[in-house]
């Protein structure tokens, strides 16, 4: 992660790209040459010069976020439900997670109003249902809820024929431009997918990029991009997870502090850090 006044510096023929968060823009750098991070743009030092690979997309027709704040769980509890966010087409085909010790699950689907759209018992062992045709309308938020009895619900959402398209020619866009860098392939398409709101492709990018996504790098980076997409306490859980697996970088601590969260530092981490700085200091 480059942060404002950051230097790279490629040597002896490297090859490298820089996807630079902040504006969205993918950088390939030369074969030599130092380069500085500043106000959301990669310089060139000393006449380097980096190639544009990939411009930020603007999107104009970005869905709006939810408006209603669901109280009930969401994907709380080890209990996932799929999809949630914004999806690019119907009909939907909800799947989750099967409670233990549960029997039939009861799923309907709520306007924004929280008037029901539809409702069905799900067959005994089942975890899959499909819904009709139309619902919810594209364009408009719904809310999935899923009882079994315990109530899990999320949000969803189906792209209006509008934004459907745009996303399309801005992910065939950036896969013609960064199909030979997968790493920064999969950035671009997982900040296009957030902005987007199309929550449930983001594992797909976060894969992309990360060989483990369950380190606690690609869990911070998937907290940013479900943040972006507008679900900030699945974004809360996200953030926790990667600081839990380790990742201690002080952007990452003020992002969970902000959504109201608390990371805290093990007493060991703390006590195996001051051995480590008296053993640096030959004490």
């Amino acid at each position: 992660r480059l942060r404002n006044g950051d230097r790279v510096t490629v040597v002896e023929k490297g090859r490298m790209t820089v996807f630079l968060d902040k504006t969205g823009a993918t950088w390939r750098l030369p074969d030599s040459g130092q380069f500085e991070a500043k106000e959301g743009n990669l310089q060139g030092l000393n006449g380097a010069k980096a190639v544009l690979a990939q411009q930020g997309k603007t999107v104009t027709r970005r869905p709006v976020a939810p408006s209603t704040v669901v109280t009930d769980k969401i994907r709380g509890g080890g209990i996932r439900i799929e999809p949630f966010g914004a999806v690019e087409k119907g009909p939907l085909v909800v799947q989750w997670t099967k409670m233990p010790g549960a029997g039939k699950a009861t799923v309907e689907i709520l306007d924004s109003k929280e008037k029901s759209l539809w409702k069905q018992a799900a067959e005994k062992g089942t975890q899959q249902v499909s819904i009709p045709a139309g619902i919810p309308k594209p364009g408009t938020w719904a809310r999935i809820r899923v009882s079994q009895p315990e109530v899990t619900s999320t949000w969803v959402y189906i792209l209006t024929d509008q934004e459907r398209t745009e996303v399309t020619a801005a992910e065939s866009s950036i896969r013609a431009s960064l199909k030979e860098a997968p790493q920064a392939l999969g950035l671009a398409l997982g900040n296009l997918w957030a902005e987007f709101r199309l929550a449930s492709k983001l594992p797909i990018a976060l894969k992309m990029v990360f060989d483990d996504p369950e380190s606690g790098s690609a869990q911070w980076r998937m907290g940013e991009w479900l943040e972006q997409a507008g679900f900030p306490g699945l974004a809360l859980a996200a953030y926790e997870a990667g600081w839990n697996a380790g990742e201690r970088d002080g952007l990452l601590q003020e992002s969970i502090q902000r959504l109201g969260g608390k990371a805290e530092v093990p007493e060991w981490e703390t006590l195996a850090a001051e051995r480590d700085q008296k053993i640096a200091e030959g004490n």
